[in-house]
């Protein structure tokens, strides 16, 4: 007995090894729009944070919410990307991040970027964006973050896009 359920335990360890790997067929870009789903929560490095996905005035929204000084946290999603130009968009708000603090906010991007060009403090849905490009195809991780000590940063799922440009 005691047999199997070490087969058991390790069999449901490599399914979810298998699932956690990212694509490895590069992306089918019809209309050079792709609509992103399946997003996954990661805490920042710093101060402690949670994601929820939600839904408000029929928008579903991907929510992460600051529990501290320098908290930061982002949803992820891993994508396998041909060489080229692209663009990830979407709307993005910000509630209850305090005025004047300096790189706090919402913005998107790709993992590894530390720019936080086009970060955003508003608290209305507002468009942001992140261009970027491809040498070589590979594996890219799409990044939606807000950063803060308190309040929360709001992506609007239907929304989010990537363009090849």
């Amino acid at each position: 007995m005691r047999g199997l359920k070490s087969r058991i335990a390790q069999r449901v360890n490599q399914v979810a090894a298998q699932l956690a790997r990212p694509e490895t067929t590069p992306i089918p870009f019809s209309a050079s729009t792709l609509q992103l789903r399946d997003w996954r929560f990661r805490n920042g490095t710093q101060g402690d944070s949670s994601g929820r996905s939600t839904s408000e005035n029929g928008r579903e929204i991907l929510e992460v919410r600051a529990n501290g000084a320098g908290a930061s946290g982002s949803w992820g999603k891993t994508v396998t990307l041909t060489p080229g130009s692209y663009e990830l968009a979407g709307l993005a708000k910000v509630s209850g991040l305090p005025a004047g603090i300096p790189r706090t906010g919402v913005l998107v991007r790709i993992s590894g970027e530390r720019s936080i060009e086009g970060i955003s403090t508003a608290t209305k849905w507002t468009p942001v964006r992140y261009e970027f490009a491809t040498e070589a195809a590979g594996s890219f991780e799409l990044i939606c973050e807000y950063r803060g000590p308190e309040g929360a940063g709001s992506f609007d799922l239907s929304s989010l896009k990537l363009q090849r440009r």
